[in-house]
């Protein structure tokens, strides 16, 4: 899992945002403004948005004053303006932030901060194009810093130039160090750089450099969020290792609703079986309170309505992701396997193409249908798709992870337990803890568990309770076969397997992955 760098806040307000803006605004020499904007910077730094936005309309009042000497000055305007356009980000409200901007003056639409939030709306939009067009300027005049770098590559791969996009982050690694690499945001883009091509190498280097970014900022959100996500695409809630939750839920009681930071919290708790369910969705509707544009949100709302069956409710969710980005990949592929499960061929058909348009060798629109039709239970159709996103992308690990899960339900365990050896041999270092369980059910099954084979039916047994059960479970199965199958008029023309797990434990990871259910 990924934070989406459209979650990435732009280099905001330079170095005002609570850190040094005094300093950056000396040279208007206005006491009753600079602490009038300090006031907002803090207030936006800590999560306080009404406030914040109160503070700099205030400012920006003034510019209706007779005297010019009694209004504030072009730097403190600026800082002012782009302070609401990050709000309305914030919020969701793309549209109406590049919209503001053309009322700006030429000298604050052409500033390096203006151009990197537009770039931030535009992409949200999936104007992939036009914000790569304005991150090459600024990169070309020298200025934007490694945030310009960081955008660029995201939005050409964003676009489905792939291999240009990575390029562009590695290029941004190797200059880093040239380009105020003492400061935390800049700092932070780097790691966002190593995060976004991936890789154990590259996780390394983005941890180390995030602790340098919150030792430089503490106070900031930005790499204590990266941090946090991170730690959970490197342990995804093991037991006795580092969680996602204790990074982030400072970043929450700090920073107020950080949107990204939400979004690490609600996917790291799904992915903990144990945690209570309702606790985890109220992070989901605190991030979509916050942002009902949320492409990300709206993707996980829409995806838990497809496991409830709530076809419809999810059908709607996806159309208004869309609406906000036409061409977002990801709830492309989403809508298009809904459609495979509404039997809608037409709807199929388009989706599909759109999200694989820029990218036809995407695996993951694979991996995606394959999810859902494993969540629906559907699992010999599941198959094929997470072989195809194999095909694309032969290391791809969710793939692998998820073609297991539906091996394993399909009573082909030892087939998983290959695929589960090589997912994690790839991820050397890297801990799961579904996988880690699941491969040592295989390997109980292998070791202790014999079969027992009857017309129509393959029976795994522990080897210590197979003189007690052989004899019942033999006659037991093949009588419900006969009986169910006279009364609902359909028998298996396949041979089914059964294993009678002997611990409890087994059968909570044969269930949800974890023991102690």
């Amino acid at each position: 899992m990924k934070i989406p760098s459209d979650l990435i806040p732009a280099l905001l307000l330079s170095s005002c945002l609570g850190l040094s803006a005094g300093a950056a605004f000396a040279q208007d020499d206005d006491e009753f403004f600079l602490a009038d904007l300090d006031g907002a910077a803090k207030a936006h730094l800590k999560g306080e948005f009404s406030k914040a936005r109160a503070r700099y309309r205030e400012i920006l009042e003034y510019l209706e004053e007779e005297l010019e000497e009694d209004r504030p000055g072009p730097a403190i305007v600026l800082t002012a303006r782009q302070g609401l356009f990050e709000l309305e980000l914030v919020r969701g409200r793309y549209a109406d932030a590049l919209e503001m901007v053309e009322g700006w003056s030429a000298a604050e639409q052409a500033d390096p901060g203006t151009i990197l939030l537009a770039a931030r709306a535009q992409q949200l939009t999936g104007q992939y194009e036009t914000a790569s067009a304005e991150m090459r300027k600024l990169i070309s005049a020298g200025k934007g810093g490694l945030e310009a770098h960081f955008r660029l590559g995201v939005c050409l791969i964003d676009a489905g130039s792939m291999d240009e996009g990575r390029k562009v982050l590695e290029d941004a690694i190797a200059i880093s160090d040239r380009i105020n690499s003492g400061e935390a945001l800049e700092i932070y883009y780097v790691a966002r750089c190593h995060m976004e091509l991936g890789g154990r190498q590259h996780m390394e280097q983005a941890s180390a450099l995030l602790v340098d970014s919150t030792r430089v900022a503490p106070n900031r959100p930005e790499a204590r969020t990266a941090y946090g996500q991170l730690v959970f695409e490197a342990y995804r809630e093991s037991a006795g290792l580092p969680n996602a939750e204790k990074f982030i839920k400072p970043v929450l009681e700090e920073n107020g609703e950080v949107e990204a930071a939400l979004l690490v919290m609600y996917r790291s708790r799904r992915y903990n079986m144990f945690l209570e369910g309702g606790k985890t969705a109220g992070f989901l509707r605190r991030l979509m309170a916050v942002n009902p544009n949320s492409g990300p949100g709206l993707v996980e709302q829409a995806s838990g309505l497809i496991g409830d069956r709530r076809f419809e409710a999810a059908g709607a969710i996806l159309d208004r992701a869309l609406t906000v980005n036409p061409r977002d990949r990801v709830a492309l592929s989403h809508r298009a396997a809904l459609a495979f499960v509404l039997h809608d061929e037409d709807g199929l058909a388009e989706f599909r193409k759109r999200a694989l348009a820029a990218r036809p060798d995407y695996p993951e629109i694979d991996r995606i249908f394959g999810d859902h039709l494993v969540t629906l239970y559907r699992f010999p159709e599941a198959i094929p798709y997470y072989e195809r996103s194999l095909e694309h992308d032969e290391n791809y690990v969710p793939a692998m992870h998820g073609l297991a899960k539906a091996l394993v339900y399909t009573g082909r365990g030892e087939e998983a337990a290959e695929w589960l050896t090589k997912a994690k041999e790839f991820e050397s270092g890297f801990s799961d803890t579904w996988r880690k369980n699941a491969l040592l059910v295989e390997s109980r099954l292998a070791e202790e568990y014999e079969a027992v084979e009857t017309d129509n039916f393959l029976i795994l047994l522990h080897k210590d309770d197979r003189a007690v059960l052989e004899g019942y479970f033999s006659k037991w199965f093949e009588d419900a076969r006969r009986d169910l199958g006279e009364k609902y008029g359909y028998r298996p023309e396949n041979k089914i397997r059964v294993e009678v797990l002997h611990e409890w434990v087994d059968f909570s990871v044969r269930t949800i992955g974890f023991r102690g259910f």
